[in-house]
């Protein structure tokens, strides 16, 4: 749009369109030529004195302007290789030559009887040769040329056109003196020596204006003089045709011969005054839109350097702050030339955005991003200032923050922002945060330790519940430290295959036989040896190393199944599933490649997933759980009993087994409470036609108890403690022995 008016200004001359006001000035202009030639014409019509400077004073004024006009039009044909372009530059530069030769062999110019011996009767015949060439060829540009059209030549067509054009008019203009003289003793006598004769009168005077009358006419038909060049052609024609016509009727060196001689002059400028009137507009146009463009630029450079400016230091998403900007900020707040004012940094962490991308898409999270950025920003001062530091994190800069009462008082107006719903198309997503405080100067003295222990309290809020709020404290740093060294040495852990399997047996409690064995993680640490699960699967889950211990659990089970299989003692493996891992929508895809690979049959594989994994988005869980048992896998919901909502969604969800929580099953049989909890689990297990499976089982009174309440399936210390799968291969083997044994006795 800036450029607009100076594309239009370097547009092609010769497509110029002319306005009304002008056309109706060139018609009232031509008006008074013609009105100002017949006046002249009816009073000066009588012989007068001869000029001898008049003829070499307008002829060479009619060279010089032809020459240049048929310039300017060639050379716009070389830029626009508009087809009727060299047309009209054949006109004039003809125009041109011929005048040469005219003024050469005119009496009395250069000698008595002109150069070459030439006489009145060759420079009439050239006159007319001139004065004939000129209409002629504006014939022909309107018609063979398609004038006014923008039909054009190709590009390297265009070359050879001009060349062949003005070697044309050259050729013309030097072979007509030289023809005429050589055989002019055969054209009829135009001129007596005093005046025309009748056939210069009747035939050839007549006959150039009829030329010029048609060139004038097909001109307005085809143009309308809508067209700048037309408008200019217009004028010319005219002025040509007045000078043909003074001629015919006025006697020579009359004042109507001197005035046609002047319009003569007027109809070979005119193209050239037009051109130079429109390159003076265009450079004018030019310098006003060279200057628009300058200022447009300078708008520009302004625009882009506020864009740049808003793209590294705003969060393109919501709007705010972004991390560079607010880092910056704190860092000026911290130097010793800062405010020196107490102010606090809270670190907003929200839990629940992974979650909604993958259920619903990326174009769903960033909305949800932006309405949180909303409610946050509702929530704050006008003084504080409010930033979208990562993915899911907010921070906000507490301004005059004097005691952590008043930061706590924010933090808590932060987390009330996601106490109500956030809706993503018809349902209802609830989402959490952990707010994190620092204070400056008591927590931190420069930007990065602030911020860094905002983030720390942050994380300690999360792991405290939702929409909790945690100040930092040197707890918090210590635990902090330790939580950073542990996920690094899960990362070298899995980098140096430290992790191990430990295989737990689920027994059938009626025989006691082995039914299938729980795969349990251990860490074989390098200086503190094994290292259970609870030490550093809720760090695993927080940092996403989960997902890839989770994938590295479900390979080796499946290759230990499959080893199993191959030795002839197959055995069904339990695998706890993670939350991470049933978050996944390509999990059961992940799942069936792995089965495919190993060619280990789905049922000898059972998943087992926790009931607040399955509760958290019971409708991701359904559709992954769904797909994984269409595959022939079965499942197992762990923990059964210690979430609130599982009763609710027990039937929505695909599980072959339900294995009772061992914190159940330690009271058992003398706490009555969990004996009634026990026997309601298996009774509404069995109505759903489920299998049972008791976890924790230690005592042979507890086993006895399960068994008559109708549990199928135990698991526990009485059973076998986990071990690894050389201890239970041994195992195995020594059932197989003893079932052996007791085969050949009965």
């Amino acid at each position: 749009m800036v450029y607009a008016p100076l594309l239009r200004c370097v547009m092609s001359l010769a497509l110029y369109e002319s306005s009304p006001r002008a056309r109706r000035l060139l018609y009232l202009s031509s008006c008074g030529v013609v009105a100002a030639a017949l006046a002249v014409a009816f009073i000066g019509r009588t012989p007068g004195n001869p000029v001898a400077s008049v003829v070499p004073a307008v002829t060479g004024g009619v060279i010089v302007a032809d020459l240049m006009s048929a310039f300017i039009l060639f050379s716009e044909f070389a830029r626009s290789r508009i087809r009727w372009l060299p047309f009209l530059g054949a006109a004039y530069a003809a125009s041109g030559l011929l005048a040469i030769p005219y003024l050469l062999t005119f009496p009395r110019v250069f000698s008595a009887h002109g150069l070459f011996g030439a006489s009145d009767q060759t420079a009439l015949e050239l006159w007319m040769l001139w004065h004939i060439a000129f209409p002629a060829l504006i014939l022909l540009a309107a018609t063979a040329g398609a004038l006014p059209c923008d039909e054009r030549i190709s590009n390297s067509a265009s070359p050879r056109v001009v060349a062949a054009t003005i070697l044309a008019c050259i050729a013309v203009a030097l072979a007509a003196p030289l023809l005429l003289i050589r055989f002019g003793a055969g054209i009829p006598l135009l001129f007596d020596g005093r005046s025309f004769t009748g056939i210069t009168v009747r035939v050839v005077l007549p006959a150039i204006l009829a030329v010029d009358f048609a060139a004038l006419i097909v001109l307005l038909a085809r143009t309308q003089n809508r067209h700048r060049i037309a408008s200019w052609l217009f004028v010319a024609l005219v002025a040509s045709m007045l000078d043909a016509f003074l001629g015919l009727i006025c006697d020579r060196y009359s004042i109507g011969w001197y005035v046609g001689k002047a319009c003569m002059i007027l109809s070979s400028t005119v193209m050239l005054g037009a051109f130079i009137r429109e390159a003076a507009n265009l450079r004018e146009r030019l310098a006003r839109a060279l200057e628009e463009a300058q200022r447009a630029r300078a708008r520009e450079s302004h625009l882009a350097h506020e864009r740049l400016t808003r793209l590294t230091s705003y969060d393109e998403l919501t709007g705010l702050p972004n991390r560079s900007r607010i880092e910056s900020q704190v860092r000026n707040l911290t130097q010793p030339g800062g405010s020196g004012q107490h102010f606090a940094v809270l670190f907003v962490g929200v839990d629940g955005v992974k979650a909604v991308n993958e259920r619903f898409g990326h174009a769903a999270g960033d909305a949800m991003l932006h309405r949180i950025s909303a409610r946050l920003r509702a929530r704050v001062r006008s003084s504080d200032e409010l930033a979208r530091f990562s993915g899911d994190e907010f921070v906000v800069i507490a301004g005059s923050v004097s005691s952590i009462a008043d930061a706590e008082m924010l933090g808590n107006e932060l987390v009330a922002a996601f106490w109500e719903p956030f809706e993503v198309g018809a349902d209802a997503i609830m989402l959490s945060a952990g707010v994190g405080i620092a204070l400056y100067p008591e927590d931190a003295v420069n930007a990065e330790e602030l911020l860094d222990r905002s983030d720390a309290a942050a994380h300690q809020a999360r792991r405290v519940g939702e929409n909790a709020v945690c100040a930092y404290s040197r707890e918090f740093a210590q635990e902090t430290r330790s939580r950073r060294r542990l996920v690094d040495e899960l990362s070298s852990a899995l980098l140096h295959q430290e992790f191990a399997l430990h295989y737990q047996p689920i027994v059938d409690l009626h025989s006691g036989d082995l039914a299938k064995v729980e795969a349990l993680i251990r860490w074989i640490h390098p200086e503190r040896g094994i290292v259970y699960p609870d030490a550093f699967i809720g760090t695993a889950e927080q940092s996403g190393l989960m997902s890839l211990i989770g994938d590295w659990v479900l390979r080796e089970a499946i290759r230990q199944s499959s080893q199993w299989l191959r030795e002839g003692m197959p055995c069904r493996i339990a695998v706890n599933l993670s939350a991470r891992q049933l978050e996944d929508a390509g999990f059961s895809q992940h799942l069936r490649e792995l089965l495919n690979s190993s060619s280990l049959p789905p049922n000898l594989l059972e998943l087992e997933v926790t009931e607040s994994a399955a509760m958290a988005d019971v409708s991701l869980a359904q559709d992954v759980l769904t797909r994984c048992h269409e595959l022939g896998v079965e499942l197992s919901l762990d923990d059964f009993g210690t979430f609130y909502s599982s009763l609710t969604y027990l039937k929505r969800l695909p599980f072959d087994t339900v294995k009772i929580d061992r914190s159940f099953v330690a009271g058992l049989p003398f706490n009555a409470s969990d004996a009634a909890i026990v026997r309601g689990v298996i009774g509404l297990a069995r109505g759903l036609r489920r299998t049972l499976v008791a976890e924790g089982i230690e005592s042979q009174e507890q086993r006895s108890w399960l068994l008559r309440a109708g549990c199928e399936y135990g698991q526990g210390y009485l059973f076998g403690r986990p071990m690894t799968v050389q201890m239970l291969s041994r195992l195995r083997s020594l059932s197989r022995k003893r079932a052996n044994r007791y085969e050949c006795m009965t």
